[in-house]
């Protein structure tokens, strides 16, 4: 068994220097080429590169019979660029949700079996609520959470909820897997999720889904508050207008616009707080 461990290392090290060197070569190569410089015998790299280009991270041209770089590496790099990228385009667009509605604007990401927030922007109010930069959630106590769970593949749905330990943090958090699902299956039909206190009492949040240019989903964005002031009837009252900010930032991210804009909002605008990576200042007019 550790020998066909050891040789399983050895076969993705050897396919990693060959994704390596054709993601360096200014032209294709063909299989002596790849041989050579990675000091495989011609036999081995054509059998790791019948793999690569299974899937989609090689191409062999039919023509010249070479290789290059598939299509699957490419969409790889431009999502991760697209993620290191993420919270500074979406910082406008928060801190003009939080001028717009009065409450505190959030964009959260799935990190493994939580949700990490990305961007923060509060309004100058009394009462905040404080999402900070960096800080997790659970994602099945949280309306971001709820939402990056709801558009996982059902594989994945599924690894991830076998990891989490659904206790409850107020008399309000969903604790059963069935109950959560059902939940799931709402905010998929409905487009936004709601959080009635579920992580914290006395808050409420309503999300909606940031998605890039392949409709996946990348992110979830949202409002929040504390429940005397954004109610379910107030947050329902804005979804339309959060909608509206998450498909601009969709869009701004490669999406194609799935439906009409909302009506744009009546309420007065504030000036918002913003925190990106780190990082508070005010923003004024």
């Amino acid at each position: 068994m550790a020998r066909r461990l050891r040789e399983g290392v050895q076969s993705v090290g050897r396919a990693l220097d060959l994704f390596e060197r054709l993601v360096s070569a200014e032209r294709e190569l063909g299989l002596r080429d790849l041989g050579e410089a990675c000091a495989l015998p011609v036999g081995t790299v054509h059998r790791l590169l019948g793999s690569l280009v299974e899937r989609g991270y090689a191409r062999q041209n039919p023509a010249t019979r070479r290789y290059t770089v598939g299509p699957n590496a490419l969409e790889l790099a431009r999502r991760i660029l697209a993620r290191d990228d993420l919270p500074s385009r979406a910082e406008p667009f928060l801190r003009r949700l939080a001028q717009l509605t009065g409450e505190s604007a959030n964009l959260a990401a799935l990190d493994g079996s939580q949700a990490v927030y990305l961007v923060h922007a509060a309004p100058p109010r009394t009462i905040r609520m404080f999402t900070e930069v960096g800080n997790r959630a659970p994602l099945y106590a949280t309306g971001t959470g709820k939402v990056l769970l709801a558009h996982l593949e059902p594989v994945r749905l599924d690894a991830i909820l076998g990891r989490l330990e659904l206790r409850a943090y107020t008399p309000t958090t969903l604790t059963t897997r069935e109950g959560l699902l059902a939940e799931l299956a709402k905010i998929r039909r409905r487009g936004h999720a709601h959080d009635d206190g579920e992580f914290e009492e006395g808050a409420h949040c309503i999300a909606v889904p940031v998605r890039d240019g392949t409709q996946r989903v990348v992110a979830a964005l949202s409002i929040s508050g504390p429940t005397s002031r954004l109610t379910r009837e107030r947050a329902d009252a804005w979804l339309p207008q959060v909608q509206e900010i998450a498909r601009e930032l969709s869009e701004a991210l490669g999406a194609q616009r799935q439906r009409p804009a909302a009506a744009a909002g009546v309420c007065q605008p504030m000036v918002p707080e913003t925190t990106i990576l780190g990082v508070t200042r005010a923003e004024h007019d």
